[in-house]
């Protein structure tokens, strides 16, 4: 019983790495691009009223 739990186990392992993607690092001290989660798309922070963007 074991040795089909084992079996069972490490095929979904293996079967898994598989499907794995690369991604990009980058270091903890560095801030990462693209919008943040306070900043918005405008890339600051702003309190108050949303005013609208002119083009």
């Amino acid at each position: 019983m074991w040795l089909r739990l084992m079996v069972i186990v490490g095929l979904s392992v293996m079967l898994s790495a598989c499907s794995a993607k690369p991604f990009t690092y980058h270091a903890n001290t560095e801030s990462p691009a693209g919008p943040g989660l306070f900043t918005g798309e405008a890339g600051e922070l702003r309190s108050g009223k949303a005013e609208k963007e002119e083009p």
